[in-house]
């Protein structure tokens, strides 16, 4: 089944069609007006939520839908800049021993019409966390000592 979207996060006014089911617990996010007036606690159930897809130690991309994965960054830098919400001290948070800051201007990875999980708008490019984070997996699993 195909999934469409064509605005989302602090400039959307509604989620992709359809919804899959994957995305309900996230979906909150997709729209500032719902996001705005939904309860501290939902509002933080679904950022947390954002943090779970990109942490390829609690789920795979198999398990979430397309948009979600390449939605999640910008729409989580949303919420944190509107909603004041953060990752520290979340267990939902991806924790590595490498630094998992984007150093690429985050600017252009945080954009809203950047939907890529590694590429370029123009010269600049946009690496979204979970690609971060999944790298980070792979380099922990190939640092691991044979007895690990």
């Amino acid at each position: 089944m195909k999934q469409a979207i064509t605005r989302f996060g602090g400039v959307a006014a509604g989620p992709p069609t359809p919804v899959f089911p994957e995305d309900a617990p996230f979906s909150l996010l997709w729209s500032r007006d719902q996001a705005l007036t939904a309860s501290k606690e939902q509002q933080s159930a679904d950022y947390d939520a954002a943090l779970v897809i990109e942490n390829p130690t609690l789920k795979s991309v198999e398990q979430e839908s397309c948009v979600s994965c390449h939605t999640t960054l910008p729409v989580r830098r949303w919420a944190e800049a509107t909603l004041g919400l953060s990752a520290q001290d979340r267990p939902q948070r991806f924790e590595s021993s490498f630094d998992l800051s984007l150093t690429a201007n985050p600017e252009v990875s945080a954009s809203p019409s950047m939907f890529r999980a590694f590429g370029y708008r123009g010269q600049e490019v946009g690496i979204s966390q979970r690609t971060v984070n999944e790298s980070a997996a792979v380099a922990e699993f190939l640092n691991r000592t044979p007895n690990e």
